[in-house]
């Protein structure tokens, strides 16, 4: 069993973490990333909601790779886009968000021209 001081320290390391973070977030892919509630729930929380018009309350959540390295790629009016280097190999992630829903993301097989410049200057 793990002492407060080293399940504190552990949060603090994972919070500082380069990541992708979203309210509400769903991991994409268990193999590739670990996911860290770093937020409390926000969001509408009355139990005779259906919230037809928007999501019930969530956590904000960061996504952190398992290896390798992640490269924010940029954004455009209507995502963000994200690189995950693996040695050799890349997956391209696509991040969308919205006031009203949750944060949603999803390894995509491709991304826009000038995202990928991006990835020549890392």
């Amino acid at each position: 069993m793990k002492n407060l001081i080293e399940i504190v320290e552990a949060a603090v390391s994972r919070k500082g973490v380069t990541g992708i973070t979203g309210w509400g977030l769903g991991n994409p892919n268990d193999e590739l990333f670990e996911e860290f509630e770093i937020g409390e729930s926000v969001g509408c929380t009355s139990e005779t909601c259906n919230h037809v018009s928007h999501d019930p309350a969530a956590p904000t959540v960061k996504l952190i790779q398992k290896a390798g390295q992640l490269v924010d790629l940029g954004q455009d009016s209507e995502a963000n886009y994200y690189g995950l280097v693996i040695g050799d190999d890349v997956r391209f992630l696509r991040l969308t968000s919205s006031r009203a829903y949750w944060d949603s993301i999803r390894l995509v097989e491709e991304v826009p021209d000038w995202a990928l410049l991006k990835l020549v200057e890392k």
